[in-house]
């Protein structure tokens, strides 16, 4: 796009549905959890093996976090305070467990078996420390997690493809990587929520409901809000969620869901829209990926942040996880951390009257309006 489309598309997709008079900022950082490469080492091998696996920074340089990845990132958060004196806050959405490649081995790939990433967490040489680095995030209010899902994965899909005889899949699989697509495979694997029979529908539906209860037992409360890994999702499954006691869901304006019958159909959601099973839908509107190789600095984010306030709309910042991890690349998160602090410096400047918030308090903020405005 040229500048002009660009910022024609930048202020259309703010202007329907819910507004607010606050000038809120709320950082949205998904992938939080998920472990999309098991190690440097594997890596390695994968790449040696013919796995393009440096063509994404997701599989470049991604991990799970560790103590000092997320005591750097609060360092940054807390260098700034709002007009209330609150710090800047992230909302890690977070995957709440990943394939055991042991138990599915072990199950002759007739099962598919998740480990939870606490679980997964406790076994690496720093995870007590680890942990408790999130548990200092929360309490301090600047890491307060929501929901992602269970997996970050299409089991069914996967499953299904590793009971054929594909050797750079079962290469892949023995090297603890899961995201290869083969060519049977109806779809990449990374959507996870994709569906093509009433069997995945029900496999999918219990993984959403379980990784509720695993959030519920990592954090001692239940999730907000829902951001879809790869924004791949279906209505019918609001149901599941509301029965769980999330409110909120994030979505575009347009997406794509799955017809169950192995195609897809787009969908629409509205900002501000609440579903016949009581979910409110919000759509994000700035994006910040200082690792990504067309990364130009941060007068996009800036320009989308405007926009947003322009039509009455909080500034949703997307913002993963790979930006801000560095156990297997140091020098790509010192470049997100930096960039990050820019990025927060020029709102303060720009917006005084700004407000740092989280997801799940953003959530509540409009939802409470939304009924208000109902009456």
């Amino acid at each position: 796009m040229n500048s002009i489309q660009r910022n024609f598309v930048m202020n259309l997709k703010n202007i329907p549905g819910w507004r607010t008079g606050r000038k809120l900022v709320v950082f949205i950082s998904d992938d939080w959890g998920d472990l999309r490469i098991d190690s440097q080492e594997s890596y390695g091998k994968l790449l040696a093996g013919g796995i393009p696996v440096d063509r994404n920074v997701h599989t470049r340089y991604e991990t799970m976090a560790t103590a000092e990845d997320l005591e750097t990132l609060y360092e940054v958060l807390e260098a700034f305070t709002d007009k209330n004196g609150r710090a800047a806050v992230f909302t890690p959405f977070t995957i709440m467990a990943n394939p055991d490649f042991d138990k599915i081995r072990e199950s002759g790939y007739s099962k598919y078996i998740a480990e939870p990433f606490v679980e997964r967490l406790a076994r690496s040489p720093e995870g007590q420390k680890t942990w408790e680095a999130w548990e200092k995030g929360m309490k301090r209010e600047v890491f307060l997690p929501e929901y992602h899902g269970r997996d970050h994965l299409n089991a069914p899909v996967w499953m299904k493809a590793l009971k054929n005889v594909d050797e750079r899949l079962h290469f892949c699989f023995d090297n603890r990587y899961a995201f290869y697509q083969t060519d049977s495979m109806s779809i990449n694997p990374v959507y996870t929520f994709y569906f093509e029979s009433e069997d995945d529908y029900l496999f999918l539906e219990n993984s959403l409901k379980e990784g509720v209860d695993l959030f519920q037992d990592a954090f001692g409360r239940k999730p907000d809000v829902f951001s879809p890994p790869n924004g791949m999702f279906h209505r019918r499954f609001y149901k599941a969620l509301a029965e769980k006691g999330v409110t909120t869901i994030s979505a575009s304006h347009r997406r794509s869901e799955p017809d169950g019958k192995g195609g897809l159909t787009t969908g629409k959601c509205r900002f501000g829209e609440v579903s016949v099973e009581g979910v409110s839908h919000y759509i994000s509107n700035c994006a910040f990926e200082p690792v990504k190789d067309d990364y130009k600095g941060p007068e996009i984010t800036l320009k989308q942040i405007a926009a947003a306030f322009r039509w009455g709309k909080p500034a949703l910042i997307n913002t993963h996880r790979v930006n801000y991890v560095g156990s297997r690349n140091p020098d790509a998160r010192a470049k997100g951390l930096g960039e990050l602090k820019k990025l927060i410096a020029e709102i303060r400047k720009t917006w005084p009257d700004s407000e740092f918030i989280s997801a799940g308090e953003f959530a509540k903020e409009m939802n409470a309006s939304a009924k208000i405005e109902a009456k």
